[in-house]
């Protein structure tokens, strides 16, 4: 018989989440102290086991909170059955835990993103030469908000669509500038750095439209990743699996696919 729990039981929750430390690299990163004003956590748990099967995580920092689960197709069926839920979430689940959702949810566009989980060790890292001619990589600041702004406005299907500024003060972001004009030509960020689980995520990449085939993300991307492996922290990042070049400039920097997920906004329409 399964029983699920409301819990702030960071001991707990780490335990679990030490079963999944790629894919479940950022709720570890949620058990920092300053996010977890914004989490709520749920376990299942059957009543003769030691340890819980399953883990559902809302996360209300951003506009829809995004819901997380992880675990045994069982436990997380109660989960979502017993979880205050709210109307509109961003989804990531594993892939086997969609008809679950669908029996919950009305995904945006009809269905959810196919996704990819990355990860990158020190050993398989290979950074890349900064000889872009008339490009200066540097690290960007909090000064440089509106500049990311601009650039992401540019959009495309492949935009970062979770950027906050808050991960420039508290991650690392760097940039690929004109030499001559200034403009921020590409970037590349994180949606997380949480430094005492030692894990870090890699997000918010972006090259200019008229910049593109002059191998600035794979530049911008690497120089993130080397400061976070420098500071001896899990690095992972996720791709789209419709997004081929973005995987191989990844995949060209060391990063290896860990397994897939799906993720995507959503509304609740079965309670």
């Amino acid at each position: 018989m399964l029983q699920t729990t409301l819990t702030t039981d960071t001991l707990r929750l780490y335990r679990f989440l030490q079963r999944y430390p790629i894919f479940g690299a950022y709720a570890l990163g949620d058990l920092e102290p300053e996010q977890r004003p914004f989490c709520t956590w749920y376990l299942a748990q059957a009543a003769d086991e030691d340890e819980p099967e399953a883990l559902l995580l809302v996360y209300r920092r951003f506009d829809p909170p995004i819901v997380l689960t992880l675990g045994s197709t069982a436990g997380v069926a109660m989960l979502l059955k017993q979880a205050d839920l709210p109307d509109r979430v961003f989804l990531n689940a594993a892939v086997a835990h969609v008809p679950l959702l669908a029996a919950r949810f009305q995904f945006a566009g009809g269905e959810l993103e196919p996704m990819l989980r990355m990860a990158v060790s020190p050993q398989a890292f290979r950074p890349v030469e900064r000889n872009a001619h008339g490009v200066c990589l540097r690290r960007l600041a909090p000064a440089d908000v509106p500049r990311i702004t601009e650039l992401i406005a540019h959009g495309g299907p492949f935009a970062p669509d979770a950027f906050d500024a808050a991960q420039v003060t508290d991650g690392v972001f760097y940039g690929a500038v004109d030499a001559h004009t200034g403009a921020l030509l590409a970037m590349a960020g994180t949606h997380l750095v949480a430094r005492t689980l030692r894990v870090a995520a890699v997000g918010n990449v972006m090259t200019h439209p008229q910049a593109r085939g002059r191998g600035l993300g794979t530049l911008v991307s690497s120089a993130v990743t080397a400061e976070l492996l420098a500071a001896g922290l899990q690095v992972v990042l996720n791709v789209n699996q419709r997004n081929p070049a973005a995987r191989h400039i990844y995949e060209k920097l060391g990063y290896a696919v860990h397994g897939p997920f799906v993720e995507g906004s959503s509304i609740q329409v079965y309670k």
